[in-house]
């Protein structure tokens, strides 16, 4: 579910990064290194967001096998 509202936000975030290559190419400077940097940011912090959601998908399908496993030997 997290996977699916994270992947329905995707134009949103790929139009910020656009909007932010686009003020990159024409500001230069510091400006433009500002921008690099706070994409940077954005982008290193959604790869954390989506790191987390596949390791609480991981947890998730592991507890369903250990409760369908006890309850097919119960």
């Amino acid at each position: 579910m997290l996977k699916m509202e994270l992947d329905d936000q995707q134009p949103s975030i790929d139009a910020v990064h656009e909007a932010g290559r686009a003020v990159i190419k024409s500001e230069g400077g510091a400006k433009a290194k500002k921008t690099r940097e706070k994409l940077d940011t954005l982008h290193h912090k959604l790869e954390l967001v989506r790191a987390k959601i596949r390791d609480r998908q991981l947890l998730l399908d592991d507890s369903l096998k250990d409760v369908r496993h006890h309850l097919t030997t119960a």
